[in-house]
C-alpha cells in the first residue's frame, strides 16, 4: 500500500493499492471529478493529472520492507476497502477542520466516527486496522502530521514523485533494491 501526498490547495493524503484486480487510488475528498464527496476510488493516472493540472504534485511513499503487507494483510485490506467503498462513507468536514487545529484535536471530547471520514482519517484508520500504526483516534491526524509520524517511525519512506504517464500499475511501480 503506497501513500500519496499532494500539496495542492493544502495537503491531501490518499492510498494507492491493488483492489479488485487493478491499481486504485483510494481517498476521502470533496474535490473529486463530478463533485462526488466522501470515500471513493479512481485510476491513479486520473487523479495524478488532476492534482498536477491544478498546480500541485504527487509524492509517493511506500511501506518500509519490514512493514510490507503479507498475504493475510492483503486480504484484510481488501475487506476494509470493500467496507469503506461499499457503504457510501461521506466526507467528515468537521473532523478535517478540527484536525488542522493545534489544541482542539487533543480534546477528550473528540470521538472517532468512522461513518464519515476525511483523507488522513481514512488512511490512519486503515493503517491501524492493519497493525501498521499504533491505535489512537484517527481523527487527530491531519495529512501532514500523519505523514510525518509514518516517516519518523520508519513505517513509510519517500520513493519519489509520481508521473501521470503510462498504465496505472507502472505509475506507482517502485525501484527494487539491489540484492
Amino acid at each position: 500500500m503506497a501513500l500519496i501526498a499532494q500539496p495542492y490547495e493544502g495537503w491531501k493524503i490518499a492510498g494507492a493499492m491493488r483492489w479488485v484486480g487493478s491499481m486504485r487510488w483510494v481517498e476521502s475528498t470533496t474535490k473529486a471529478p463530478g463533485g462526488v464527496s466522501g470515500v471513493q476510488d479512481h485510476a491513479p493516472s486520473q487523479r495524478i493529472r488532476d492534482y498536477q493540472t491544478g498546480g500541485g504534485w504527487v509524492d509517493v511513499y511506500r511501506l518500509a520492507p519490514i512493514h510490507a503487507l503479507r498475504s493475510r494483510d492483503v486480504s484484510d485490506l481488501a475487506h476494509l476497502l470493500d467496507h469503506f467503498l461499499g457503504h457510501n462513507i461521506g466526507y467528515d468536514v468537521g473532523g478535517a477542520i478540527i484536525s488542522g487545529t493545534r489544541l482542539l484535536k487533543f480534546s477528550r471530547l473528540l470521538v472517532a466516527d468512522l461513518e464519515a471520514l476525511f483523507c488522513s482519517e481514512l488512511i490512519a484508520a486503515i493503517l491501524q486496522a492493519l497493525g501498521r500504526m499504533n491505535r489512537s483516534n484517527p481523527t487527530r491526524h491531519n495529512p501532514a502530521s500523519l505523514l510525518r509520524e509514518l516517516v519518523r517511525t520508519g513505517t513509510y519512506r519517500r520513493i519519489g514523485r509520481a508521473q501521470p504517464n503510462g498504465p496505472d500499475a507502472e505509475i506507482l511501480k517502485f525501484p527494487r533494491r539491489a540484492a
